[in-house]
């Protein structure tokens, strides 16, 4: 079991290095926009 700190710690790391760079067509655009998470692409 990790503590909240962990899994702070954790994602952050994994968001510092994954290269997303967002999505431009709906409906994955309005979802980003009200700050839900979204798939990433098949290719970047």
């Amino acid at each position: 079991m990790l503590t909240p700190e962990e899994k702070r710690m954790i994602s952050t790391w994994i968001d510092l290095n994954a290269t997303f760079y967002g999505c431009y067509e709906e409906p994955d655009l309005s979802k980003q926009l009200r700050g839900e998470p979204i798939a990433m692409p098949e290719r970047q």
